[in-house]
């Protein structure tokens, strides 16, 4: 169901996808919930989307799969930073919001803001399906959400090995290594630099003296 109408499905169709704040997205959600005679099934998911992997697509794909039109909320800047420390995210706020409308899955996008409170985004649109992924609510979370916030919450296993947190590890780890092997490298010609700046100023008082 292609409930955009006038949105190339083919496009990141960024001025399109990319909504400016919370107001226009309840609008829009609930223009196509009348639109469609309220036979449209919305998908809300949400997370960070910092340096985008495989598993990111994957986790998409499977969430606009469960239903009509997909929501996706991207963590801002300063929500990550108190999430994750002040090291992330790696790619800003605009970049990750553009990342995943270049993946075609999502059918709105929405920068979500530190203020909005606990669940405000879901609390929102009240979306028909919750993607989440393991570990982000509890059952009794679940529970709480699908009596008064949205019909079902479907929690999504790992869609592939690596993680961000993984791919960032590596990164750091590979950049150390080569530190470490650079640094081995010159290290006999750092010791011997040493041991003759050691030894001529040693031996300088000593021609002094003969003076």
């Amino acid at each position: 169901m292609n409930v955009l109408g006038f949105v190339d499905p083919y496009k990141s169709n960024l001025p399109q996808r990319i909504v400016p704040n919370l107001e226009e997205l309840k609008k829009r959600v609930e223009a196509i919930r009348i639109a469609s005679g309220g036979n449209c099934t919305i998908v809300l998911t949400q997370g960070t989307w910092d340096i985008k992997h495989v598993g990111h697509d994957r986790y998409l794909e499977t969430a606009r799969s469960e239903g009509d039109f997909l929501v996706v909320g991207v963590d801002s800047d300063a929500k990550v930073r108190k999430r994750k420390g002040k090291h992330r995210p790696v790619v800003n706020q605009d970049e990750r919001m553009e990342s995943v409308c270049h993946t075609r899955y999502a059918d709105i996008v929405i920068l979500k803001d530190d203020d909005w409170g606990k669940w405000g985004l879901t609390k929102a649109i009240q979306p028909d399906i919750l993607i989440a992924t393991q570990e982000t609510y509890s059952q009794e979370q679940i529970k709480e959400l699908e009596n008064g916030y949205c019909k079902k919450v479907v929690v999504l296993p790992p869609q592939a090995e690596t993680s961000t947190t993984a791919k960032v590890r590596k990164l750091l780890i590979g950049g150390l290594d080569a530190v470490k092997e650079k640094m081995s490298a010159r290290l006999p010609e750092l010791l011997q630099k040493c041991i003759d700046e050691s030894l001529e100023s040693h031996e300088k008082p000593k021609k002094e003296d003969k003076k």
